[in-house]
């Protein structure tokens, strides 16, 4: 009987001269046990659950990197010569909106905000946003806790031409730059299955848009 429990002994005290020195201390992960045996244990603090879960929500954002689409478009059209695109600055409805006052038009609701420039083919409107885009940076850096957030959308790309993708890029780039603002959209990606409607609606989109601008 002695030679039956001999290796079970010996095993024993294997086992225990491999974990004798490991103590797991809360919030810590450690393993136990024999190569052929392994025991994981883990433990994460509220804090470290709530970081996790906003890491999983803001990558399940991402579609696109805005920068490296701005590039795309200096990429097509070549580089911007110098004075084309800076009359816009000069230009009193422009003004009045980077302002924020009402451009003259009766019609206009001061809360509203939205210029929106539009042309017809061949009239530099990739390359004015793109000008626009290096101005406004300059712009807000000079104002305190003012943000830059835009989306470049292409009828030839099908992850930049829909509502969802622009929604998504805005929303994703507004809790890039505000990481609190993240608790907006936590609810909607909880469950596998609300994080594919979210991802794919709209409506959802625009409610957690909409909170993360009203509390920015």
């Amino acid at each position: 009987m002695q030679d039956v429990l001999e290796p079970e002994a010996d095993s024993a005290s294997a086992h225990h001269r491999h974990t004798s020195g490991i103590s797991i201390r809360n919030h810590s992960q450690a393993f136990v046990g024999l190569a052929r045996d392994m025991y994981f244990a883990a433990s994460h603090s509220p804090e470290e659950a709530s970081e996790q879960a906003a890491i999983v929500c803001h990558n399940a954002l991402f579609l696109t990197d805005r920068y490296v689409d701005c590039e795309r478009v200096i990429g097509a059209k070549g580089a911007r010569v110098a004075g084309v695109c800076e009359w816009i600055t000069r230009d009193a409805k422009y003004r009045a909106w980077l302002s924020g006052g009402n451009n003259g038009d009766s019609n206009d609701n001061d809360n509203t905000r939205l210029l929106w420039s539009l042309g017809g083919p061949g009239k530099a409107k990739k390359m004015t946003s793109v000008f626009l885009i290096e101005e406004l940076e300059r712009h807000t850096e000079r104002i305190d806790k003012a943000e830059l957030v835009f989306f470049f959308s292409s009828v030839e790309d099908e992850k930049r031409n829909t509502a969802v993708a622009v929604l998504r890029g805005l929303v994703h780039w507004i809790i890039a730059k505000r990481p609190q603002l993240v608790e907006h959209a936590l609810p909607c990606f909880e469950l596998l299955e609300r994080t594919q409607q979210t991802l794919s609606s709209p409506e959802v989109l625009w409610l957690i848009l909409d909170k993360l601008v009203a509390d920015a």
